[in-house]
């Protein structure tokens, strides 16, 4: 049991718990320490996610704006702002798409309306 509560001593100790906490500390904090390691791994993950997204999207838009079959195109794969991550980030990043689709929406009625009075 000596050899098991000694590897979990590293262990821990990689998580931020010092050698004191782990041995003379209350045994529910390598709990919290656990969990805590967990969600800065979570967290590691979602932006190496989102770095590659960013990524993706940098050499997509690059090569369609260079490609050799075809003459260059507007860039339009690049986002023009950050990815939203969080549930409020996201709302308003949908709340301003769909005020973008209603406004060229009007800008097409309204010229169809302003050619047809000429």
């Amino acid at each position: 049991m000596t050899e098991a509560f000694e590897a979990a001593c590293s262990l821990f100790m990689t998580f931020g718990m010092t050698y004191d906490e782990f041995w003379y500390g209350d045994p529910v904090r390598a709990k919290y320490y656990r969990e805590a390691h967990d969600i800065s791994m979570e967290q590691m993950s979602f932006n190496a996610f989102i770095q590659g997204k960013y990524v993706r999207d940098a050499i997509s838009d690059f090569m369609e704006f260079y490609t050799m079959t075809a003459k260059p195109k507007i860039r339009h794969n690049f986002p023009d702002e950050p990815y939203p991550v969080t549930k409020k980030g996201k709302r308003l990043a949908e709340e301003r798409k769909e005020e973008e689709v209603a406004k060229s929406y009007l800008k097409m009625l309204g010229a169809k309306k302003h050619g047809n009075n000429d």
